[in-house]
């Protein structure tokens, strides 16, 4: 008796189960991050509707993910979830998704962007430009969100932006990262 081919939003929940276990490895989530982007360019493939819980459930583990390692620790995670906001910043910017949580990603974006690993500061060019771009884009659409919360967004992310830029303590790479 065969089973049923499991589906992309299976695959994208057993991915997400992979990520709360308490005592997961960080190479074993950075894995389960990787499974979560190739899960969620199958279901978007294959027309499956992605629930609002998964789409938040993705956006917590991806800025979980995000901070950065101190020296000599493994960067897997973070890497695998710069890739993942590279990747499907389109689908994770309305809310619940970056949208909810836009200063909070913004930061943790701009400290991989200056973190002193080289690959994880590669890897955050383009996660950084596709959430600003892709936030942008949720930003002026009608149907991501109320105008007012849109709105609410927009204000909170440009005090991030003007705070960094203002603070004598901010090193010239957050600047430039900031400005972006």
């Amino acid at each position: 008796d065969l089973k049923p081919a499991p589906t992309a939003t299976w695959l994208l929940a057993a991915g997400l189960a992979t990520l709360n276990e308490k005592d997961g490895a960080t190479l074993l989530v950075a894995e389960g991050l990787d499974g979560i982007s190739s899960a969620l360019a199958s279901a978007l493939d294959a027309g499956e509707e992605l629930t609002p819980g998964m789409i938040k459930n993705v956006c917590d583990a991806m800025i979980q993910s995000l901070a950065v390692p101190s020296s000599g620790q493994r960067t897997d995670k973070t890497q695998a979830a710069l890739r993942l906001v590279a990747r499907h910043a389109d689908v994770l910017a309305p809310p619940p998704g970056f949208m909810t949580r836009s200063s909070e990603c913004f930061q943790a974006l701009v400290r991989c962007r200056c973190a002193s690993n080289k690959a994880i500061r590669t890897l955050a060019v383009p996660a950084l430009d596709e959430f600003l771009r892709a936030l942008s884009d949720a930003l002026g659409d009608d149907s991501s969100a109320p105008a007012f919360e849109r709105e609410a967004v927009l204000s909170s992310l440009s005090e991030e932006v003007y705070e960094l830029l203002d603070s004598p303590k901010a090193r010239n790479k957050e600047k430039t990262a900031a400005v972006r």
